[in-house]
């Protein structure tokens, strides 16, 4: 939450494979805002780096698909993967035996608790402010401190 509530980016933690509940309400969240503002959905996923969170992902691309078909969606996994392991030195695990896709992944496995947190919430952060227009936010804070400034003032002529 301390890298999204400062640019008001919706948060929403599955914990594991994602239920279709959990998805189809996330796809309906997704349809309304693109219904309402012409919003596109941008979904920054962070997953553990083990078939479990390959398999994470593509359930969340499959789900918003299907439950909302005709809105834009951009998917973007943005961790953790190979190069984010090496380049971080991150400790690895062998993949685990019990997960059915375990032959599939090639590597060794990563937790997503292995990134320490203030480089979690960098990553964030730099994810969401490389989607903001700089000159539409510029003009909103211009806006913002416009319309505080005539409510000083009104405030304080009223005392």
């Amino acid at each position: 939450m301390e890298a999204t509530d400062p640019w008001d980016v919706a948060l929403m933690v599955s914990r594991g494979t994602s239920s279709a509940t959990f998805l189809y309400s996330a796809a309906q969240a997704a349809a309304e805002a693109w219904e309402n503002d012409a919003v596109e959905t941008v979904i920054l996923a962070l997953y553990d780096h083990d078939a479990a969170g390959k398999r994470c992902a593509r359930t969340v691309e499959r789900g918003f698909a299907e439950y909302a078909p005709d809105v834009p969606v951009r998917f973007q996994l943005l961790a953790l993967n190979e190069g984010q392991v090496e380049a971080w030195g991150l400790p690895t695990r062998p993949a685990k035996k019990t997960d059915p896709e375990a032959a599939k992944f090639a590597g060794p496995a990563v937790e997503l608790d292995a990134i320490p947190p203030d480089r979690l919430i960098q990553l964030t952060q730099d994810a969401i402010v490389a989607r903001i227009d700089a000159e539409a936010w510029q003009k909103e804070l211009a806006y913002e401190s416009s319309e505080r400034d005539l409510l000083e003032r009104i405030v304080g002529g009223a005392t």
